[in-house]
């Protein structure tokens, strides 16, 4: 009775059997079978919780705990959307005792020596904190300068080329009525982006090299700078969660 024989032909299976007695042994087949599939999709889920409980979410952000026993010493993630639930081990199913990390707002920082993005813990920023390529001491004091900086033709190098941080300029004139309505779209993206983007207000009419440079011909318009470089330039008219989408891709 090999496999060939129940696949070519399953009905040596009633061999021998009443007519009677043939649906009680196709239900105590069926059966066996229901039952040895229930089985094998119970340990392939419990293989994927176990999986994604070691995982923990996408942003990396959880509590991490050893397993009770020295002995096998799983790492588990847990993430935060289950920690009201009581956590287990993702191996074997034990009760885990969580020991919360420290949360707080991550700053990317640019080192201005190699151009490596470092990511600096809110915790860390005054601590002195040094590139992790280079180890370049890292000018952390930049992350909070008030802004909207005033842009001019001969602070444009280090305000915006050298800053550790991506930069958005905008360019306005005082007799452009449409620019004066968004100087205060632009201020209150500058205020919430503090850390994180150096916003700048360039006034064309005083700083006539720079609107030669980046043949600014028109206003409002912003620039948006990165690695040191103009990396794109967009209408000024935009509303603050335009820019932000807009500038999401370079934070």
């Amino acid at each position: 009775m090999g496999w060939r024989s129940f696949s070519n032909d399953p009905s040596f299976l009633l061999d021998g059997l009443d007519a009677t007695v043939i649906p009680i042994r196709l239900s105590q087949e069926i059966s066996r079978a229901l039952t040895f599939g229930f089985f094998v999709a119970t340990c392939l889920n419990e293989w994927k919780d176990g999986i994604e409980h070691l995982r923990g979410d996408d942003n990396g952000r959880g509590w991490e705990s050893d397993h009770p026993l020295l002995a096998l010493r799983a790492k588990n993630r847990v993430p935060l959307e289950k920690l009201g639930a009581s956590a287990t081990c993702g191996k074997c199913g034990a009760p885990l005792a969580l020991e919360k990390k420290p949360e707080g707002e991550v700053f990317k920082f640019r080192c201005m020596g190699c151009g490596a993005r470092n990511r600096i813990p809110a915790g860390r920023v005054e601590a002195r904190p040094v590139c992790g390529k280079c180890k370049t001491p890292l000018a952390t004091e930049e992350l909070f300068l008030p802004q909207p900086l005033t842009i001019t033709d001969q602070d444009f190098e280090p305000a915006v080329l050298k800053s550790p941080l991506p930069a958005l300029v905008f360019a306005w004139a005082p007799w452009c009525p449409t620019c004066r309505a968004f100087i205060p779209v632009i201020d209150d993206f500058a205020k919430d982006s503090l850390g994180k983007v150096r916003v700048g207000k360039l006034n064309v009419d005083q700083n006539p090299g720079l609107s030669s440079r980046f043949s600014i011909l028109s206003v409002p318009q912003i620039l948006v700078f990165d690695r040191g470089e103009l990396a794109e330039t967009l209408p000024g008219s935009l509303q603050k969660h335009e820019i932000m989408m807009k500038i999401a891709p370079y934070l």
